[in-house]
Formats: structure tokens, C-alpha cells, sequence
């Protein structure tokens, strides 16, 4: 996703390899879970294996839903079929979590997002949209495939919403422009961050238009 490592690597020749797709740091830290958990690390993507079995039983948790549906996603892990209501209450029980919650499960979710914030790049990587929401609004935003996208705002308000064309260039601002509406975020906020992001529309060069969030969302 980064240009500039893309264009270095073809100046090299570099090949294509499954390690810098944006998932193999998943994968590693499943590997590293089964590891440190003594489970095997073969077949570590079957929906049987005690990983998997494991993440099921943490999203059910988190979304308060029972999975509807199992399918492989793009780079071989299972996924599941929830609601976006679902994945709301998720996220907001994730972007809300305190270190010092009595639940380790809460727990735990309180030091992911803690380490995001401080290193807000590890999210999307240097200059992407989820990073620089982060830096400029200090919301805890994920964005994922199909035009999915999750925002916790400071004060707790949650969006989760999925873009139906399933493109992602405008889903952080709608996102963000949804957590203004809510009051979670303010709209000189809100109009800065858009500012920062790419959605400039270009013909021949030339700013000819530009990506921004209708009256109707």
C-alpha cells in the first residue's frame, strides 16, 4: 500500500511476495498465538483449529451475535457473517475498553487501542486515511475490504458503516462526517480532516472535483 516502498522495490525488481500483503501481519500474530498458547501451528486457518475456534468465540462476545454464516477470506483466515449493528456494538466495546478493567478480555482490548494511538501508522501505515484520522482526531478507526469501515470517536460515539459500491476513498470522511453529526466529533474537525485526506478528483492533472459527503448519509 505504501508508494514509496512499491516503487523501490521495483527499481530492485523485487518480487511479489504473500509477506508484504497487508494481512501477513494476522497471520504472524496467530502463529504467535498458538505459540504462546501451546496450540499446533499447523492448519492454524481451519474453522476447527482452537485459534479460530477461540477468535470465533471473542467476536461473538465482542458483536453479542451468533456468527450466521463461515467463509475464507483473501488470504485464507476465516470470516464471519455478522450485522453491521453487530460490529457497531463490537467496536464500541473495543474503542471504549480500559487497561484496567476487572475483564481481561477488556483488558486487553484497552492496550490494542492504547497502541494504536501512540503509533497510529501500524494501523494503515505512514500517510494513509485510518492513520491520519487517528493522528488528527485521535479516534481509533479501522478501515477493512468491501468499503467497511469502524471509527470510535474520543468520547466513546461509534460508527461502523459499509460503503455500498464497496469502495473505500470515501468511507473515512463519511465516517467521520456521521461521528460530527452524532456529536462525537466537531466540524471544524471534521472539515480539517478532509482537507488531509486524497480526495481530490483529478482530470489531466488538474484538481476538477472533489470526493465529500452528501446531506443525505
Amino acid at each position: 500500500s505504501d508508494s514509496a516502498t512499491r516503487d523501490e522495490m521495483v527499481r530492485e525488481h523485487g518480487q511479489e511476495a504473500r509477506v508484504r500483503m497487508n494481512c501477513s501481519g494476522k497471520h504472524a500474530a496467530m502463529l504467535r498465538a498458538c505459540i504462546a498458547t501451546g496450540w499446533p501451528v499447523e492448519g492454524y486457518l481451519d474453522p476447527t483449529h482452537p485459534l479460530q475456534a477461540h477468535i470465533r468465540d471473542v467476536i461473538e462476545r465482542l458483536t453479542g451475535e451468533k456468527m450466521a454464516h463461515t467463509a475464507i477470506d483473501g488470504c485464507g483466515a476465516p470470516v464471519y457473517a455478522l450485522t453491521l449493528t453487530g460490529l457497531a456494538r463490537a467496536i464500541h466495546r473495543v474503542g471504549t475498553a480500559s487497561e484496567r478493567s476487572p475483564f481481561a478480555l477488556h483488558r486487553v482490548a484497552g492496550a490494542l487501542v492504547k497502541a494504536v494511538r501512540e503509533n497510529p501508522w501500524t494501523i494503515d501505515g505512514p500517510g494513509r486515511p485510518d492513520t491520519i484520522a487517528i493522528e488528527r482526531l485521535g479516534v481509533f478507526a479501522k478501515g477493512g475490504a468491501e468499503g467497511v469501515m469502524v471509527m470510535v470517536a474520543p468520547n466513546g460515539t461509534t460508527v461502523a458503516l459499509k460503503m455500498l459500491d464497496g469502495g473505500a476513498r470515501a468511507s473515512t470522511i463519511v465516517a467521520a462526517t456521521l461521528l460530527a453529526r452524532a456529536g462525537g466529533l466537531s466540524e471544524a474537525d471534521v472539515t480539517a480532516l478532509a482537507e488531509a485526506l486524497p480526495l481530490a478528483v483529478l482530470g489531466g492533472g488538474s484538481r476538477v472535483g472533489v470526493v465529500r459527503p452528501g446531506a443525505g448519509i
